[in-house]
């Protein structure tokens, strides 16, 4: 669960380790300088930190000066901030190699831009893959949901686009993180099933979350209801047997499901016992798929 959604004791207790939303926690300064203080923080948390989450082309209006499109033309900014995530990264895990970052893979003007998009994310990739292959980082690039309004079209949303990304920069270090709320928006959970098939054994690390197969909720497990908990199982059975997450050097999955008091909006936010019911709904079924 992202440390940053943890707000309480008891949700704190129950779980492994944290995903570091990293523009939230204070790892850099404007410009994308390191923060060391913060790193050295966050490299002693208990329970402590297994994955992270960079930044991405459409924060927060707080964290809008850490904006981060990976889907633009290569820049000196770009290249730091892509660099700059991946040594906090190595400095915080330390010991724990190879370590996860998962990214968003960048948002264009609308879907005629998405090849132009995808050739700039390559590019923006091939910057900084060098460093992120001597450091131990993993960049496990998300798949994305689909926007309800305007034409903003976000790279990843079709999980195609995620495979044509890993072949251009041909790297081991290019994995992928699999998030089947964002995967539900766009096709209901056979689309779900089919992404997981199709991306394989390059999932290393997956976001759990629901939704109506509209909007990207973020929904704690407790809001699956009828036959949907029986298919929401079979999914997690998909991620145990066709993909990385089941080997011991990954083996991680995020509950992105927010606090009401974090939530936008707060309806669609947990409850603190539902975000300790959804641990141990997904804790249940993953020992009883061997994890």
């Amino acid at each position: 669960m992202p440390y940053t959604y943890v707000k309480s004791s008891e949700v704190a207790a129950c779980i492994d380790g944290y995903e570091l939303l990293m523009i939230a926690a204070g790892v850099f300064h404007p410009g994308w300088d390191i923060d060391q203080k913060m790193v050295k923080f966050y490299g002693r948390v208990n329970p402590p930190c297994w994955t992270f989450h960079a930044s991405h082309s459409t924060p927060p209006t707080k964290f809008k000066h850490f904006r981060m499109n990976l889907a633009s033309k290569p820049s000196r900014e770009i290249e730091k901030a892509l660099r700059s995530h991946i040594l906090a990264v190595s400095a915080i895990a330390e010991e724990k190699k190879p370590s996860i970052l998962t990214l968003h893979s960048g948002s264009v003007k609308n879907v005629e831009e998405r090849d132009d998009g995808i050739e700039n994310v390559i590019k923006n990739i091939e910057s900084v893959i060098g460093t992120a292959e001597e450091e131990g980082v993993i960049l496990a690039l998300e798949t994305k949901e689909r926007r309800l309004k305007g034409d903003l079209y976000f790279i990843g949303s079709m999980y195609q686009d995620l495979l044509e990304i890993k072949e251009g920069v041909e790297s081991d270090y290019v994995k992928f993180t699999c998030d089947i709320g964002h995967l539900k928006t766009m096709g209901g959970i056979a689309y779900i099933k089919e992404a997981i098939r199709e991306l394989g054994e390059d999932i290393v690390h997956a976001h759990i979350h629901w939704n109506d197969s509209r909007a990207d909720l973020h929904q704690p497990l407790t809001a699956i209801r009828g036959d949907e908990m029986e298919e929401f199982e079979k999914i997690i059975k998909l991620f145990m047997e066709e993909t990385s997450i089941s080997h011991q050097q990954y083996g991680t999955f995020t509950l992105e499901i927010p606090h009401r008091s974090v939530a936008s909006p707060p309806k669609y936010g947990s409850t603190v016992e539902e975000q300790v019911e959804s641990v141990r709904i997904l804790r249940r079924m993953l020992e009883a798929h061997g994890m």
